[in-house]
């Protein structure tokens, strides 16, 4: 089972157009709603959902964080309550783990293929749009990605 973790931006478009070009199936594609996401990100998802369905791929399915009691809470909320600025404000990815690698987590820990595939003993491939220039990133996550035994990060524009 292969899945992207789409960030509406220009990477993760690339990657999958990369991805349909070079004719490697996706099975899911996962768009992490933080609700602070910049405007024309939210006017280009319809977008990419047409090209999607024209292509014959899956189209984009949202997900969101939400607390302990089922309660959406965005960025902006918890930044208002906390009284503090996003991690990524102090050099953290807090914020990106719990308002965007968390709700994907949450939502294929539920995702009946995904616990198939689990079940099976196998490991989901998540493709990962980071660009050439972010290698830093891809290697800090590294020793992470070799840990898990849940899935397989590919990095297409990298390699």
């Amino acid at each position: 089972m292969n899945i992207v973790g789409y960030g509406g931006g220009t990477n993760s478009t690339a990657m999958l157009i990369g991805l349909y070009h070079r004719k490697i199936p996706v099975d899911l594609i996962l768009f992490s709603n933080t609700g602070g996401e910049q405007p024309h990100t939210y006017d280009f998802l319809p977008i990419m959902d047409r090209w999607l369905e024209e292509h014959g791929l899956p189209t984009i399915t949202q997900v969101e964080y939400t607390d302990r009691n089922g309660d959406r809470l965005t960025l902006e909320q918890e930044c208002l309550r906390s009284g503090s600025l996003p991690a990524i404000a102090y050099g953290y990815k807090k914020c990106s783990l719990k308002h965007k690698v968390a709700p994907q987590d949450k939502f294929c820990n539920n995702y009946p293929p995904c616990r198939e595939a689990w079940a099976r003993g196998e490991r989901i491939v998540k493709f990962i749009g980071f660009d050439i220039g972010e290698q830093k990133r891809r290697d800090h996550a590294q020793p992470i990605d070799d840990a898990d035994t849940k899935y397989k990060k590919e990095y297409p524009l990298m390699d």
